[in-house]
């Protein structure tokens, strides 16, 4: 008689025989799971990394709602101002915002308090816009590099007002600082804002009154 081959037994798809290979990543995670679940010591490690990760997430998350949930009053100014001028209640209008959308260290607590830099019709009056509680106006208008000096003048020197730019002269008629901003006005005295450069040379003169030499417009 002829023989014929045996047909072969199907094996079901996914179900590896004794054979088959199993790649060496699965392999050598099927191992690990089986440490991990033989040791206890290993299975409180990972429980604890777990803990703080969810617990971490939990935290950015209320963070973020809180910053967005609660809100504070803030001033808004309601015009232009410029730098040095006092805020006063009708040059502002107060909101409330979200934390998230107010600069940090922003206070509603600003009427009477100066501005350092000019501000917009609209805008925060945050804490890089006012003066710190307590410095001076003629601090706040003086400038970096700059000093803020007082000085007697002459009969021949022209009236001034604050925000003029003068020259200063001695008795000599030598210039002793240039380009000065008139900060103050008071009788036969005024207080100039000069470069520190010029201080040296300025108090050599204020043995007696000095001239103001007013500069004009630029061209």
């Amino acid at each position: 008689h002829r023989s014929w081959p045996r047909p072969r037994r199907a094996r079901s798809v996914g179900t590896p025989s004794s054979g088959d290979h199993i790649p060496k990543g699965r392999s050598h995670l099927r191992r690990t799971i089986r440490q991990v679940g033989r040791s206890p010591l290993l299975r409180l490690v990972l429980a604890i990394a777990l803990g703080f990760r969810v617990r971490a997430i939990y935290l950015d998350v209320a963070e973020q709602r809180n910053a967005w949930g609660r809100s504070m009053r803030v001033a808004i100014a309601t015009r232009p101002l410029g730098s040095g001028d006092t805020l006063r209640a009708d040059d502002l209008r107060w909101v409330r915002l979200p934390l998230a959308a107010v600069p940090p260290g922003t206070t509603d607590l600003v009427i009477g308090r100066r501005l350092t830099t000019p501000v917009s019709v609209g805008e925060i009056i945050g804490p890089a816009r006012i003066s710190v509680a307590g410095t001076s106006r003629l601090r706040t208008k003086t400038g970096a590099g700059r000093v803020a000096v007082p000085v007697s003048v002459g009969d021949v020197s022209p009236v001034v007002v604050e925000g003029d730019e003068v020259d200063v002269l001695d008795s000599m008629g030598n210039e002793v600082a240039s380009a000065a901003h008139v900060l103050a006005v008071r009788e036969r005295q005024i207080t100039i804002s000069i470069e520190r450069t010029d201080l040296p040379r300025l108090a050599a003169s204020l043995s007696g009154p000095v001239v103001i030499a007013l500069r004009g417009l630029p061209a």
